[in-house]
């Protein structure tokens, strides 16, 4: 980098002289910050098709993994196996 040059946070000093930086903008205004703001909205505002997969996966999971514990062990109770 030479004088006048931007850097970005996280920049890191390759060189052996010392480097004196000036910052122009909060940590709320990075591009991280930025990402995860975008990510937060995203969640926030799901689709109505997200919606309903969740309603009928909060049925559908707990159903799946009670029938399958039964058929691994109602034939074992009865010695059917």
């Amino acid at each position: 980098k030479m004088i006048n040059d931007s850097v970005s946070g996280g920049t890191i000093n390759s060189g052996f002289t010392e480097l004196l930086v000036r910052t122009t903008a909060t940590a709320d205004n990075s591009a991280v910050s930025k990402l995860i703001r975008l990510v937060e909205d995203a969640q926030a505002n799901r689709s109505a098709t997200e919606k309903i997969v969740d309603e009928f996966a909060k049925v559908y999971t707990p159903v799946v993994i009670l029938t399958s514990l039964c058929l691994c062990t109602v034939p074992w109770a009865f010695g059917v196996a």
